[in-house]
């Protein structure tokens, strides 16, 4: 419904972060992917609180399906292309020529990064098993709130490969 729709995209100038985030949900559930870049730019802002940042990944992550449906309708219009599907295709968001996952594990590795101590909530969110290894990584940080919260994250994410290094990490804090 369009009146919907254009209500949702008023609810996004709200400066509410919760209306914002919510405006976000329901526009990824209603497939729209023009909101694709002002999902990102609110990903990026420092003083968003984790809540709103999280639910801006969330939301982003749901519009890769709808990507994938105009990528498939495209490719289907070449003949050359119409054996290709976007399941052999992995979408990365860029801002700024940057991969938005790639921000977060440099975030996650520079502690004056202002998106440094939310980054590992937000790789959990993104699910891009490439970032797992960072994450692993910053289990050995010296900050035992990083510690606490990466390990965390990867228990959401079910990472298996991380269960030595999350008993080593155990055993070194005397748990």
């Amino acid at each position: 419904d369009k009146s919907v729709n254009k209500l949702l995209w008023e609810d996004i100038e709200n400066k509410n972060p919760i209306l914002r985030v919510s405006s976000f949900i329901a526009l990824a559930n209603l497939k729209d992917v023009k909101a694709i870049p002002v999902i990102l730019k609110e990903i990026m802002k420092p003083k968003n609180s984790l809540h709103a940042r999280k639910g801006s990944v969330r939301a982003l992550m749901m519009l890769k399906g709808p990507v994938y449906e105009i990528l498939d309708n495209k490719l289907s219009r070449y003949r050359r292309y119409a054996s290709l599907s976007s399941n052999n295709l992995t979408i990365s968001y860029n801002i700024n020529g940057k991969d938005l996952a790639s921000i977060f594990v440099s975030a996650l590795q520079n502690p004056s990064d202002p998106l440094h101590s939310d980054s590992m909530f937000m790789l959990g969110e993104l699910k891009e098993e490439l970032t797992y290894p960072y994450l692993r990584k910053s289990l050995f940080d010296g900050d035992p709130d990083i510690v606490a919260n990466t390990a965390f994250v990867l228990g959401e994410l079910g990472d298996r490969k991380a269960v030595d290094d999350l008993i080593k990490i155990c055993k070194d804090y005397r748990l």
